[in-house]
């Protein structure tokens, strides 16, 4: 079972998410965030729900949030990983409703950003996350 978290100040998308991945049963119970902050805090006081041992943490991180946007989030989180010496954990996939093509560009020049999923959560967007997922972890 892959372990995944959401970092997504909409409701409703957490909502969709949660209830796609559940009926694909190859995902863990999602993790849930309204906030780049709230995912930041329990990452760096070392909060179990954000450390699940051998296996990477898929998080899906929406861009457009109030407060630090996604991207702000990755920056801090990949600041507290070096600062910590901890491995990095964590392959990220921005789930967005964004079209900018700055924001699509600027996720393919981040090393840390696997992927880039549109909103709403599709079928096919679960399949693309496990084989995202699978690849990155068998490397």
């Amino acid at each position: 079972m892959i372990p995944v978290a959401i970092v997504d100040d909409g409701e409703a998308d957490r909502y969709l998410v949660k209830r796609r991945l559940a009926r694909s049963g190859k995902f863990e119970e999602l993790i849930e965030f309204s906030s780049g902050d709230r995912f930041l805090d329990e990452f760096s006081n070392g909060v179990a729900s954000v450390y699940t041992g051998n296996l990477p943490l898929l998080i899906l991180m929406d861009i457009n949030m109030p407060g630090r946007d996604g991207f702000q989030t990755i920056e801090e989180l990949s600041l507290l990983v070096r600062e910590s010496g901890r491995p990095d954990n964590t392959l990220i996939l921005m789930y967005t409703s964004s079209l900018n093509i700055r924001d699509q560009e600027r996720a393919k020049e981040l090393s840390i950003i696997k992927g880039y999923l549109a909103k709403p959560m599709r079928n096919d967007s679960v399949e693309r996350m496990e084989q995202i997922y699978r690849a990155c972890c068998a490397a």
